[in-house]
């Protein structure tokens, strides 16, 4: 999903929610936007997906596993999953809103002699994201896109959220992962590979 897509469009309602029309990102089929809680006031991120852009059966078989996956995992550096609402032909997954961009835009926006960030900032967050790593694996998560991109900052900047579980799936020792997917540029060679077992050492290469 393309991030940081930051235009305005329509604004409307969805259950208890308030969508601003500010739009995060796009893909072939979902767009993720800001919205607010009517009652609370809380700001939150929706990922809303259309049913009638899924043409591939498998894609539709698995449409809810995305939430089911999130639901799984709890820790400070994971966009936590509030719930999930089916409205006509569209689903929408509210989760945790990160508003500080994403770790690609932090990087390339760096400035300084270096090109990037200082050694100790990358390091603070490098040690986050080794954490919700950690923390996935540990409850059988395997999110198969990790990249920069899908790495969101929250407002401070000084923490991450790793975000987008739409290729994620649970792996077991006895049960290893076999479909091709991913990011190029970021993917393990074993993504690509039709029929060829893998694991959580696929997000470690990432």
């Amino acid at each position: 999903m393309k991030a940081n897509v930051r235009n305005k469009s329509q604004v409307y309602s969805v259950g208890n929610y308030l969508m601003n029309g500010t739009v995060f990102g796009k893909g072939h089929f979902a767009r993720v936007e800001e919205a607010t809680h009517r009652i609370i006031g809380k700001k939150v991120a929706i990922k809303i997906i259309d049913l009638t852009c899924i043409k591939e059966e498998y894609a539709r078989r698995n449409l809810h596993r995305e939430p089911r996956v999130m639901a799984r995992l709890r820790h400070p550096c994971i966009a936590a999953l509030y719930e999930t609402m089916m409205h006509g032909p569209r689903l929408y997954v509210v989760m945790e809103a990160a508003g500080g961009g994403d770790l690609c835009a932090l990087v390339l926006g760096a400035r300084g002699p270096a090109r990037g960030l200082p050694e100790p900032r990358a390091r603070c967050l490098a040690a986050q994201l080794v954490s919700a790593v950690r923390h996935m694996h540990a409850r059988g998560v395997v999110h198969r896109d990790l990249k920069m991109e899908n790495i969101m900052l929250d407002a401070t900047k000084q923490f991450i959220k790793i975000v987008d579980f739409g290729l994620s799936n649970v792996w077991s020792a006895g049960g290893a992962l076999r479909t091709p997917c991913g990011s190029l540029e970021y993917a393990a060679p074993e993504l690509f590979v039709d029929g060829r077992r893998y694991g959580p050492e696929v997000d470690l290469w990432s």
